[in-house]
């Protein structure tokens, strides 16, 4: 397996654009790994509930200001429940998801309406879906493919850093926050004609990937092996 980046509270106004995030061992279960009560714990008290790490687990901050963005110390003292950060995290992390509800529904909003263009097809013959703990959504037409990455508050695009290849995808946020990781695409893609670029608010910006198909097909999933990616 590889590295799985896990938010315990993303960049926010409210705590000064700095994210702590624990990186483990994506397939730690499966490795039948012991269960880390210790980052269960932390995670519990930053209002993350409904998660389990199982495995030695690092937990990292970084600071999104001054750009780029870049790591801060952490420090053992600071995985106490106690810390500022710790007790910041719930409202932060509630805020997201209140915010992440809001871009969901726009989105099948948006999805709607190109059924309702496509005209000869009825909804459903294009199918899209959501990512792993709604990294992303994806919509497509029967030319492109379309992903929508919600990014931290203030991310900018040179922070990004974006690769798109004939089969596969990968977007990584700084040099080590991994955000989305397509390993293999559904069908091939026209790398030329495929593009990216931020949009939305400063608040709540959005990374939209259009990815051009390389010739006509529906997809039933946006990764070939159905698991939709990191």
């Amino acid at each position: 397996g590889s590295v799985e980046t896990f938010a315990l509270v993303r960049p926010a106004e409210a705590n000064g654009q700095v994210g702590v995030y624990i990186y483990l061992d994506e397939v730690g279960v499966i490795k039948q790994l012991p269960p880390n009560p210790r980052a269960n714990a932390i995670a519990h008290a930053c209002g993350q509930q409904n998660v389990s790490f199982h495995g030695d687990v690092f937990v990292g901050r970084v600071a999104m200001q001054p750009t780029p963005m870049h790591n801060v110390d952490f420090k053992i003292k600071d995985m106490d429940s106690s810390s500022d950060w710790v007790k910041q995290a719930p409202g932060i992390n509630y805020e997201y998801g209140i915010g992440m509800k809001e871009v969901e529904s726009a989105l099948n909003s948006k999805e709607n309406a190109q059924h309702v263009k496509m005209g000869g097809f009825e909804e459903g013959e294009f199918p899209g879906g959501q990512g792993p703990d709604g990294k992303y959504s994806w919509t497509q037409t029967k030319d492109d493919v379309e992903v929508a990455v919600p990014l931290p508050e203030g991310t900018r695009a040179k922070e990004l850093a974006v690769t798109i290849k004939r089969e596969s995808m990968l977007v990584k946020l700084g040099p080590m926050v991994k955000l989305v990781d397509v390993g293999k695409l559904n069908a091939q893609i026209d790398v030329d004609d495929s593009t990216w670029s931020v949009e939305g608010s400063k608040d709540a910006p959005m990374l939209v990937l259009t990815l051009q198909k390389a010739r006509f097909s529906i997809w039933r999933m946006l990764s070939a092996d159905g698991t939709e990616g990191t």
